[in-house]
């Protein structure tokens, strides 16, 4: 957590020791889930341009952690109360999405790293 989002948003580190999710907090996190959304936005085609084992290995972690953001942001941002994690239909899903990964255009929104549907 950048310490000028939480210091923006108000959020005080004690209430994090003292394991109390505060607004302040949730509004800190869901900053912190938008700039990290657009780094891994941004890095997104370095996995298009490397071969091999890595290009695979990059796309599994984007996926990945693509999908941790999504839970994140799904419970709120409340790591307390329901803590993300990927579990072994995650791993079927991540690499069904790694064969099936699209090269993003710059007019494409949305996960183009979803399968391609046989319609």
């Amino acid at each position: 957590m950048p310490l000028e989002l939480a210091q923006h948003s108000g959020a005080d580190a004690d209430d994090l020791r003292l394991r109390r999710f505060t607004p302040a907090w949730r509004d800190a996190l869901t900053e912190a889930s938008v700039r990290t959304r657009r780094c891994f936005d941004h890095g997104r085609p370095i996995a298009d341009a490397v071969h091999g084992r890595l290009r695979w290995e990059l796309r599994a972690t984007w996926l990945g952690g693509v999908r941790i953001l999504d839970r994140l942001g799904a419970s709120g941002f409340n790591v307390f109360q329901s803590r993300p994690t990927l579990g072994w239909i995650d791993v079927g899903v991540i690499a069904t999405r790694s064969v099936f990964w699209r090269r993003r255009s710059s007019e494409s929104g949305g996960d183009s790293a979803a399968p391609v549907s046989a319609s």
